[in-house]
């Protein structure tokens, strides 16, 4: 029996599956050199959210697709407060937190030296100047 053209088929497929994978480790190295990590919302979150770690994850970014001022590691944003909606999947900017050791809400989103009034307002005030 001639047991050649199985030699040829087995090295065949050997070289194959090795290069397969030498492929497959390359691919995942330059994909892994052209990302960058980035903390991203798990969920929709409100206006005066706390950051919580289970709010967050960290995913690869492409770095071919920059964003400004963006958090990399959940200990940049723990405790942190939100002063804009943010969306799930949607990175932590830091233009979209108040300020550190801010307690949000209404004081978190005014400037420093304004100030904010409430008003009562009803429905005779309401149509007042018509």
């Amino acid at each position: 029996m001639n047991n050649r053209p199985i030699l040829i088929i087995a090295v065949a497929a050997a070289l194959s599956l090795a290069t397969v994978s030498m492929a497959s480790i390359w691919l995942k190295q330059k994909d892994d050199a052209d990302t960058i990590k980035v903390v991203v919302a798990t969920r929709d979150l409100e206006v005066g959210t706390r950051l919580q770690p289970a709010m967050l994850e960290t995913v690869s970014w492409p770095a071919s697709a920059p964003i400004q001022s963006p958090l990399h590691a959940m200990e940049q944003v723990h405790g942190r407060v939100i002063n804009m909606p943010i969306l799930r999947g949607e990175p932590i900017l830091v233009s979209k937190l108040a300020a550190l050791g801010q307690q949000g809400g209404l004081s978190s989103v005014l400037k420093e030296g304004k100030r904010a009034v409430t008003v009562k307002v009803n429905e005779v005030v309401g149509v007042a100047g018509f």
